[in-house]
């Protein structure tokens, strides 16, 4: 399934522009800011020097607001494990 270019270009311009807003968002948890430059959106676009597929981008393109929030909300770990388990077939 192919994606729109215009939709594509919409959604991209909107992403652009809600990353450029602001240049870092104060994380509580790490007590510091996260930086937000080319190199972050870059990564929206590129993987492993590779393009992302277009619909991987949309992805990516649309849950950046809700990122962004979640990095303005961290405050503690809710959780942590580490353990041992096997994966795959035995």
């Amino acid at each position: 399934m192919d994606v729109d270019p215009e939709y594509f270009n919409t959604r991209k311009t909107k992403a652009r522009a809600l990353f450029d807003a602001q240049k870092a968002i104060r994380c509580p948890y790490f007590g510091t800011d996260v930086v937000l430059n080319s190199d972050g959106f870059h990564h929206l676009q590129f993987s492993a020097r590779r393009e992302r597929s277009k619909r991987v981008q949309l992805l990516k393109f649309w849950l950046l607001p809700f990122a962004l929030e979640t990095i303005r909300r961290s405050g503690t770990v809710q959780e942590y494990r580490k353990m041992l388990t096997p994966v795959g077939k035995p």
